[in-house]
């Protein structure tokens, strides 16, 4: 015969929605005791039931994970009420990527080199632990290369503003990707943008999974090997004046890249497109209410920092 629960007071006050998925809503939350702020995904008990595994299996993956690198959440607590489950991470606060882009008011090559060499060395971490990412492609089965082509995707963004297999319909878009149909153009959009940026995309955006660059071997790059040394040269050119500067400015990619930003909220309605598909199917299969996140800090958690509570 199992134990009774053990029931604790809750240590957090749930907060604004910060994004929300099929089976969870991501909140803001506050320690109660010492008022840190935190994000914190409420996943519905109701809409995972005959999923417990993955609830178990994200927060071990999460466990694993946790501080084993700067730029990947840690996981800070979890815990169970009568409806949901939380799980408690690092709160990132940077806001969008392309806001603070526009903010610096200057965007380079070797910035965006940087970007991708932070996402690439996060990425090579969970390959090393075993871990894929998948999130845009979870039916998939190629495993760790599927990583690295949305890889290629983003870096071929965050160089031009808009997406390499951009067509007219959904259709001729599903070729453009099965058959890795892109082009570096039209050229006024990549101007400046050096050809071993564009071998580092052509490496990553490769149809056979077999040929495509693998996480350690993009960190190995010409492009992102010297991505820290690019930036920390940029960092010097900001700091002297322009009459001293006797090297020829690197060429900014911001202004084409404001001109495009209508591609970032295509970007964005595709991906909510998507969602809104996934959901509907779900619906459509098992009508249930969205989750609703209670005020934690007024109920009793049945369980805290056990990995096998579900």
């Amino acid at each position: 015969m199992s134990a009774a629960p053990a029931i604790v007071p809750c240590r957090y006050k749930t907060g604004r929605t910060l994004g929300q998925g099929t089976y969870a809503v991501v909140k803001e939350a506050v320690h109660i005791e010492t008022g840190k702020r935190y994000a914190v995904k409420v996943i519905n008990k109701k809409l995972m039931e005959g999923k417990e595994h993955m609830i178990r299996n994200e927060i071990a993956v999460l466990r694993r994970i946790s501080i084993g690198h700067a730029n990947i959440l840690t996981l800070v607590d979890y815990f169970e009420t009568l409806n949901n489950l939380y799980l408690v991470t690092e709160l990132a606060e940077g806001g969008e990527l392309f806001d603070r882009i526009c903010r610096k008011g200057n965007y380079y090559e070797h910035d965006a080199a940087h970007l991708v060499w932070t996402i690439c060395s996060a990425v090579a971490y969970l390959h090393e632990q075993g871990i894929v990412h998948r999130e845009i492609f979870q039916k998939s089965g190629h495993g760790k290369p599927v990583d690295m082509w949305a890889l290629g995707v983003i870096t071929y963004f965050l160089l031009c503003g808009y997406t390499p297999f951009d067509r007219q319909n959904s259709m001729d878009e599903m070729q453009a990707i099965l058959h890795a149909e892109y082009q570096f153009g039209p050229i006024e959009y990549w101007q400046g943008v050096s050809e071993t940026a564009k071998s580092f995309i052509t490496g990553l955006l490769t149809v056979d999974p077999s040929l495509r660059m693998t996480a350690e071997q993009a960190l190995k790059h010409p492009w992102l090997a010297q991505a820290a040394l690019r930036q920390q040269e940029a960092v010097q050119q900001q700091q002297q004046s322009q009459e001293d500067m006797d090297t020829e400015t690197p060429h900014d990619l911001l202004p084409s890249m404001m001109s495009r930003m209508k591609a970032r909220s295509k970007l964005r309605n595709a991906i909510g497109a998507v969602k809104a598909m996934n959901s509907m199917r779900k619906r459509h299969e098992d009508v249930v209410e969205a989750p609703h996140p209670e005020d934690v800090s007024n109920v009793e958690v049945l369980h805290q920092g056990d990995v096998d509570m579900v």
